[in-house]
């Protein structure tokens, strides 16, 4: 009676699917076929399939997006030990390999040149290539067929053993999986791509907000100024009219009695230029507050722009010592433009030197009118050093300011800058004065 053989001696697998069985173990457990990087995973298994099946060449084609080609991405050839990539291959001059191939696992070829799996292939690839035998086997990945790993001997014809189809059909389905993986990581990277662009699209968007609520409010507020000035210039117009009426009354009946005295006069005159004055400053501050974007472009004197503006703001600057002085502007030198918008933007200007320099010692502001055949060039020119290199660009963006918190919006170039860009003109730093120089230069009418 024969003795009953151990549980661990009823299997004994052979060397040669112990073996492949081990690199097919390797290659499942390396980490860069999962890594994404599908170059370095394609070159690590075709040198595993060409050394593991002693084979002239590995390869693996994938199909184009419409399958009208199948496109080497990567062949191994041992004996020079070089990879390659980018033969291309017409699926349709290869009907019969092609039918085979999307029916049966493996396509294993002992007479490369002559086995109808193969034939198609002599004159384009099979003889110029020198190939004598082929194991391939598809590539599918959910349930579509995607591509082929490719087996080559060229040395000498050799008929392939179960267990080289079945380490065949594994490394297709490890390339399988290094595919999948790398289109997992291709799309986990574009989603952090798209949420990144959406982020940065959603603070844009904030910001750009935010900066129309700003000029939104700033704009409310000229409105409400404008509205205010209304209001003040009505209800100081009324007692205004009283003054002067009773002033011209006044002056009307010393000359008719031959009032002589000096000082009388002096003093009606006085109270009549005074009045006007005062009646001058509030048309203006009305018509200076108002809205003037839609204004119709018409030609204006830069000199009265420029004391229609001062008018506006010379008490201010007389109450803090600054000397404000305009060069000899030419009475006949004339701009297309809103003049109101042009005030508005000489104004601004004049408020920023005022900030930048109440605090010094000298305070001096400088309007020059310079003109060219082209242009007309209004120089505001104030005590100041002139503004450092690191600044003169970001000056011009919406909100940037050097002033204190509370002090300033950020809003004075960008809506200079903007107006100016509405006359088809320009402003600019002049680099070469000594102070600080801002041109407001416009096309010359």
């Amino acid at each position: 009676m024969s003795a009953i053989k151990p549980a661990y001696l009823t299997y004994a697998p052979d060397y040669e699917t112990v073996f492949y069985n081990s690199e097919l173990l390797r290659l499942n457990l390396s980490d860069e076929l999962d890594s994404g990087d599908l170059d370095r995973a394609f070159n690590i298994i075709t040198e595993s399939v060409a050394h593991t099946l002693n084979s002239d060449r590995a390869s693996i084609w994938l199909y184009d997006s419409d399958g009208k080609f199948i496109i080497c991405k990567n062949q191994y050839n041992r004996d020079e030990n070089q990879h390659s990539s980018g033969q291309k291959l017409e699926t349709a001059l290869y009907p019969g390999y092609f039918r085979l191939l999307r029916s049966e696992r493996v396509v294993a070829t002992f007479d490369a040149l002559n086995d109808p799996a193969t034939k198609e292939f002599k004159q384009d690839y099979t003889i110029p290539n020198k190939v004598k035998s082929l194991l391939d086997v598809p590539i599918r990945l959910n349930g579509k067929s995607i591509g082929v790993v490719c087996v080559e001997f060229t040395k000498a014809m050799r008929e392939s053993t179960e267990a080289e189809k079945s380490f065949a059909v594994s490394i297709s389905n490890i390339t399988a999986k290094s595919i999948m993986a790398s289109e997992r990581i291709q799309a986990l990277e574009d989603l952090a791509s798209i949420n990144y662009l959406l982020e940065r699209s959603v603070e844009s968007k904030t910001k750009e907000l935010e900066e129309q609520k700003q000029i939104t409010f700033h704009a409310s507020k000229m409105a409400a100024l404008g509205e205010l000035a209304g209001c003040i210039a009505h209800e100081i117009n009324n007692p205004l009219t009283v003054i002067l009426g009773k002033a011209f009354i006044i002056n009307s009946i010393a000359r008719d009695n031959k009032i002589q005295d000096d000082m009388f006069q002096t003093s009606v005159d006085s109270i009549i230029q005074t009045s006007e004055r005062i009646s001058k400053i509030m048309r203006g501050l009305k018509f200076f507050s108002r809205e003037s974007n839609q204004d119709e472009m018409a030609p204006a004197k830069v000199s009265d722009i420029i004391e229609e503006t001062l008018l506006m703001c010379r008490a201010r600057f007389k109450m803090h010592d600054f000397e404000i002085k305009v060069i000899n502007p030419n009475p006949q030198i004339e701009v297309k433009c809103q003049s109101v918008s042009i005030s508005q933007a000489i104004l601004n200007l004049l408020n920023n030197s005022f900030d930048a320099i109440h605090d010094k010692y000298t305070r001096w502001i400088r309007l020059e009118v310079e003109t060219t055949s082209d242009f007309v060039d209004i120089k505001i020119i104030d005590s100041g050093k002139g503004i450092p290199c690191d600044l003169k660009e970001k000056i011009f963006n919406r909100f940037f300011t050097t002033k204190p918190v509370g002090k300033g919006t950020g809003l004075g170039l960008p809506i200079v800058s903007s107006i100016m860009e509405r006359h088809n003109g320009r402003i600019l730093i002049d680099a070469d004065c000594s102070n600080t120089c801002f041109v407001l230069r416009l096309p010359r009418e």
